[in-house]
């Protein structure tokens, strides 16, 4: 009996093994979901294609000749960039710039989704930025953004950003992960863990976030914490009430809830 015990806890255990190397192996693959609908780069009415002087793509910008302010939205995890035209809605002031930058990997864009790729590209979106336009910056971060956005700030609040506002944003990725996967252990097989609440320990910019009271996929409590835990003088939540992690975006844009928010977004 106990040899049998011993050889079915032998196989329980190296199942539980193959499953952990299944996971470690495809994990980028359940953290990035691009897609590559405009894949030549072209934008739309709204939003034209943002390069490089050499030609190189960024993603896409709204074009303002003399901007009081720019917008930089960095996107969630889903999709692609043309994907957040709402941010026209949310910020409808045609004397803001708004920047819509692609990730590596995503859309128009070459390359391969990691934590290290996105924040470079980031980095390097800055320096454009900085070369072109001389307003005050807003950096925007949606769910994932939300952690570009924040390494972003981390590097260059002294040089433009005055604030930081965030749609939908966690403490770290593995802390969102372990909420949907509880039996692996996560906090040692995450290779990309974007931590947030350590990027912002240092920052004293004002910090406005918008959240959904019945987000699945990010709860509510992450952005919270987040919150709670930050440094800065000047930060404050606004909970809206029936909106998931899907919709949120709908509600930045046209709920009454999220007035505050949209004030601070663009606000001088």
């Amino acid at each position: 009996m106990l040899k049998v015990v011993l050889v079915v806890g032998i196989a329980a255990g190296l199942c539980y093994l193959a499953v952990l190397l299944y996971f470690y192996l495809i994990q980028r693959r359940l953290q990035y979901f691009p897609s590559h609908r405009d894949t030549e780069g072209n934008g739309n009415g709204i939003f034209r294609p943002w390069l490089t002087d050499q030609g190189a793509f960024l993603g896409y910008f709204r074009p303002c000749e003399h901007p009081r302010r720019i917008v930089v939205l960095f996107h969630g995890t889903e999709g692609e960039a043309l994907d957040r035209t709402w941010l026209s809605e949310l910020v409808p002031e045609s004397d803001v710039l708004l920047l819509l930058p692609e990730y590596p990997g995503y859309g128009a864009k070459p390359g391969t989704a990691t934590e290290a790729t996105l924040y470079l590209s980031a980095e390097f979106c800055w320096t454009e930025i900085k070369k072109r336009w001389p307003a005050r910056v807003t950096l925007l971060g949606e769910g994932l953004g939300s952690a570009v956005a924040c390494h972003l700030a981390s590097k260059v609040s002294e040089q433009g950003v005055d604030r930081i506002a965030l749609i939908s944003p966690f403490t770290s990725a593995t802390e969102v992960a372990k909420r949907h996967s509880f039996f692996l252990p996560l906090q040692w097989m995450h290779r990309d863990k974007y931590e947030v609440q350590k990027l912002l320990k240092s920052s004293a910019l004002p910090l406005h976030i918008l959240h959904g009271t019945l987000d699945q996929v990010i709860p509510i409590d992450l952005g919270r914490k987040l919150l709670d835990d930050y440094p800065g003088s000047t930060k404050s939540l606004t909970a809206i009430p029936g909106y998931g992690h899907d919709n949120i975006s709908s509600a930045a844009v046209d709920s009454p809830f999220a007035q505050e928010f949209r004030v601070f977004v663009c606000d001088q």
